[in-house]
């Protein structure tokens, strides 16, 4: 159930962002995200994660430490194992730097994508397949996600990636669990 949610939620994100021709819509003005009551009956329910929805890229974190405080909500309910905790607000500091890098920076751009990739690599490292825990796929979907849940942060994530054009690196190896 949860894993449709993500996907419909990801589904949905995307068709706001764009207009029926298949490019941004052009709205300069950002409007505030509509809460209906079937997504707040959702949240109460806690079928999907209560998120930020303000039109700022960082979001709140107020004990700055680099992850926005309703993911950490988030991942403090879901993740009770602290391997598995730890890996996934490394991937959540990691994907928040994206809203702050300097998209003209290549140098920075790039050291925030290696550590993606070696919080990426981690999460695949604690979140082992064939046992009982979420599949390492899964979490790290999950993640970016919720990250990237308003038209905003979506946009600055495609454009970070965009940024990626024609870059090259190379796979993490060994922990690069922090």
């Amino acid at each position: 159930m949860k894993r449709t949610l993500i996907v419909l939620s990801l589904s949905g994100l995307l068709t706001a962002c764009l207009d029926s021709s298949g490019g941004s819509s052009g709205n300069s003005e950002a409007t505030p995200p509509v809460s209906t009551p079937a997504m707040a009956a959702l949240e109460e329910s806690g079928e999907i994660p209560r998120l930020d929805r303000s039109t700022d890229l960082a979001g709140l974190d107020t004990d700055q430490d680099g992850v926005r405080d309703d993911i950490q909500t988030h991942i403090d309910s879901h993740y009770t194992d602290q391997a598995q905790r730890n890996a996934a607000l490394q991937a959540a500091r990691a994907m928040q730097e994206v809203f702050s890098v300097d998209l003209h920076d290549l140098v920075a751009v790039k050291e925030v994508n290696r550590r993606l990739a070696r919080a990426d690599h981690c999460i695949y490292l604690v979140f082992e397949e064939g046992n009982d825990n979420k599949p390492a796929a899964e979490v790290s979907r999950e993640l970016e996600a919720i990250a990237t849940n308003t038209r905003e942060r979506l946009e600055r994530y495609l454009e970070f990636n965009k940024a990626l054009d024609g870059t090259s690196w190379a796979m993490p190896r060994g922990n690069t669990c922090e």
